[in-house]
């Protein structure tokens, strides 16, 4: 009786300590292939030979299944106790999960009460959570599609210009500046953070949309094929914008195909289409009853004379028979090309010269997006929210303005790339080892960066580790942090 105690509740801490698959589950918005792809291979070869061992120690020996368990359960604990860097939320959605996951581990409990060798699943915490997420998905749709329906009701209520902003990247800063820029004539409600899911959204639209708002800014993010699609035929936006093109994301679209047809899937209800002509390129043919506006260094809306230096950047923007010069602080060589394109949405929506002028003045940097900061007289440019290969090198353009200074980058590189990321990592790689004297690296982008960047560059195990190195260096220095991937990587 008591044996089977012991290797009862030795059971349950096993799958209930599994905290590893269920910060991956979550991080990969509970979708099944991404989380099975999301599992590091060592991880996935672990729990096999876990399950393998147990089952073959079940038939000699139930106290050796136990200490193999104790062992489990010590290193899942010593998991727990490490800070992450994007913890686990604990959301309505989550709880639902860990009751059906409970609910399994029940099951799962009394049946290796009866046969000792299911005690064996008490290392397939991954497989009850790919069970138990299954078993959750058409709850969470219902309730998602509540949601949304309340949404779409509080939208057509409201009754905003509703302006849907999609791109491989450059979503959220664009939003931040549009934002800025329309606030000066309009009340303008915009998503926060970087939400650009259908629950995100109607989660905004929900609690933040008030009456007598005037503009809705959705940034529309997708992963798969059909994602655009999926809120615009919630939000039903007047204005479509698409800020880039790139390889971000290829991993789970395939192809730059797909990607593009996407992308631009998000004009087919809106009116008014404005696009990055310096971030897109081969624009598709797009029906005549849309109202095209293309910006960049040509197009409908142009800019030029670009003057940067450390205090900020001007330069003359050009369109539809007006032209005038703008500032700003924001120290990115894409800058001028994301102003150009908010101010032809601003003068489109009839706000004033004087008015675009002032917003961009007082633009400040977000958050951990080319945000320089000072730590006495070193110099920090915090690029670390998120990467793609256009703005870690406009990073690096940046970091070498710096020249008086030891210049030190510390970067995991950039994912998500499917077969391309080897490549683009190796190409910014070398591309950095010419701008930067020290080059610290982790991750799994760690060997591509090593070899394109040679001698300049140390692999660490961790960035904790970069941190240490960087210290270590004598003098006044300019640092860049290029990303900082969650945990999952």
């Amino acid at each position: 009786m008591l044996a089977l105690i012991i290797r009862t509740v030795l059971f349950i801490l096993c799958l209930a300590l599994a905290i590893k698959p269920l910060l991956v589950l979550q991080q990969v918005s509970y979708r099944v292939k991404e989380f099975c792809l999301a599992i590091k291979p060592l991880d996935a070869i672990t729990n096999i030979c876990l399950v393998a061992v147990s089952v073959i120690l079940s038939f000699f020996s139930w106290y050796l299944n136990c200490i193999l368990a104790v062992i489990y359960c010590i290193n899942n604990v010593i998991y727990c106790m490490k800070k992450r860097k994007k913890p686990l939320v604990i959301t309505n959605r989550l709880k639902r999960l860990l009751a059906v996951y409970g609910a399994l581990i029940l099951i799962s409990t009394i049946c290796q009460m009866f046969y000792i060798r299911v005690f064996s699943l008490a290392f397939c915490a991954p497989i009850l959570l790919i069970f138990a997420n299954l078993i959750c998905n058409p709850i969470e749709k219902r309730i998602s599609y509540g949601f949304i329906k309340k949404a779409m009701q509080k939208l057509k209520r409201v009754n905003p210009t509703v302006i849907a902003i999609t791109g491989s990247f450059g979503k959220t800063s664009f939003k931040h500046v549009l934002a800025h820029i329309l606030q000066s004539t309009y009340k303008v409600c915009a998503t926060p953070k970087s939400y650009n899911t259908p629950m995100g959204i109607s989660k905004c639209i929900n609690e933040e949309l008030k009456d007598g708002d005037e503009i809705f800014i959705a940034e529309v993010g997708a992963r798969y094929v059909g994602d655009v699609a999926e809120i615009c035929e919630f939000i039903n936006p007047e204005i479509a914008v698409i800020t880039a093109i790139g390889n971000q994301h290829l991993a789970t679209f395939g192809t730059v195909e797909r990607l593009r047809a996407e992308k631009f899937s998000i004009i087919s209800k809106a009116k008014r289409v404005f696009i990055n002509a310096d971030e897109v390129k081969d624009i598709p043919y797009i029906n005549k009853d849309k109202e095209i506006t293309v910006c960049g260094r040509s197009g409908t809306w142009q800019y030029s004379n670009v003057k940067m230096s450390k205090a900020g950047q001007s330069f003359t923007v050009s369109g539809e028979q007006s032209s005038y010069t703008v500032t700003c602080k924001l120290l990115a060589d894409y800058v001028p090309s994301m102003l150009t394109l908010a101010v032809a949405i601003a003068q489109s929506l009839n706000i004033s010269q004087k008015n675009i002028k002032n917003s961009i003045k007082t633009l400040k940097p977000i958050a951990h997006r080319l945000e320089i900061l000072y730590n006495d007289k070193d110099v920090i440019i915090d690029d670390a929210y998120n990467s793609n290969e256009t703005g870690f090198i406009s990073a690096i353009n940046l970091l070498s303005l710096y020249g008086d200074k030891v210049k030190v980058i510390i970067t995991p590189g950039v994912v998500e790339l499917g077969k391309e990321q080897e490549a683009v990592n190796i190409r910014l790689a070398r591309y950095a080892s010419k701008h930067a004297d020290y080059i610290f690296t982790y991750g799994v982008n760690a060997t591509a960066i090593k070899k394109g960047s040679g001698d300049k560059c140390e692999i660490c195990s961790s960035l904790d580790e970069c941190m240490k190195r960087y210290k270590r260096i004598q003098g006044e220095r300019a640092v860049l942090f290029e990303n900082d991937l969650p945990d999952k990587y």
